[in-house]
C-alpha cells in the first residue's frame, strides 16, 4: 500500500480516474504495537522487516508499487 501511494495509482482499475502520487513526506505507516490491540498486531521482527523493504524500495529510483519484499 505503501508503494501505491508513492507511485500513484488508477481508481477502480481506470486510466482516466488516477489517485496522484503522494511525496515522500506525506506517507507513513503504521502497526499496533501490543497483542491487546486487537488482531492487527505485528511483532517487532516483522515491522522491522517492513522497514528493511521500504529502505530497499528507496533505494531504487522511483518508487515501485509492485515489487516483492520477501
Amino acid at each position: 500500500m505503501t508503494g501505491m501511494l508513492l507511485a500513484g495509482l488508477p481508481v477502480a482499475g481506470n486510466p482516466d480516474h488516477v489517485f496522484a502520487a503522494l511525496r515522500e513526506n506525506q506517507v507513513a505507516f503504521g502497526a499496533p504495537s501490543s497483542v491487546s490491540a486487537g488482531n492487527g498486531y505485528v511483532p517487532p521482527a516483522g515491522v522491522q522487516a517492513a522497514v528493511n523493504c521500504l529502505e530497499r524500495i528507496a533505494a531504487l529510483a522511483g518508487p515501485t508499487p509492485l515489487l516483492p519484499c520477501g
